[in-house]
This record gives structure tokens, sequence and C-alpha cells, in this order.
């Protein structure tokens, strides 16, 4: 698999940091504390990683290739490792992620 050309990221680009308008037209991104460079296809998983229905929608929106898939699914798995983490740091029950995780590397 190639490299990707690295972007600027949102880090952290889900629901909540998106705010649109009535008509659902995006009005603003927010929160931009995890900003970073790397892959885009990053901040398309963490968007997806729990409305997983969405991807084919996003993927189209967005332009990217059919490969992207299985690129995106790699991530959603170290996206909700991640989570996992956080969520058991601050008190919180890791338990929806892990499984989410193990339901994907199956």
């Amino acid at each position: 698999m190639p490299l990707p050309q690295r972007r600027l990221l949102h880090g952290d680009c889900q629901p909540d940091h998106v705010l649109l308008d009535e008509d659902d037209t995006v009005l603003a991104i927010i929160d931009w504390g995890d900003a970073s460079t790397g892959d885009p296809l990053w901040d398309l998983a963490v968007l997806t990683a729990h409305h997983q229905e969405r991807l084919a929608d996003v993927l189209e929106a967005y332009g990217a290739p059919p490969s992207a898939v299985a690129v995106v699914r790699a991530y959603w798995i170290v996206r909700h490792l991640g989570s996992a983490t956080w969520l058991l740091d601050h008190g919180f029950d890791p338990s929806p992620d892990v499984r989410a995780a193990q339901a994907l590397a199956h």
C-alpha cells in the first residue's frame, strides 16, 4: 500500500464537531485541538466510526477510490481502541468500543 500524501487533519472529526444550518449545510467545523497532518482518510474514519452505514456516502462525496474502504476499516479499529483507552482513563465503560474493535477485526 503506498503511503498517503499528508494533509491537514482535524484529528477528531466527529459529527458533534460539525455545525449545520436548518438545510444541513455545513456552517463550521469546530474543536481543532487534535489537528495534525496525516492521511485524510483518518478524518473520514473518525467521522463514520459510529455511523458505519454512512461510509459509502462519505467516500463517494469525498471522491475516494473503492480501495479506501479497507483503509477506513483499519482506521476504525485504531479509533475504537483509542476511544476505549480514553474512556477507561476517564472512568467510563470502554466495553462498547472494545467490542466494536473486536467485531471489525474478525
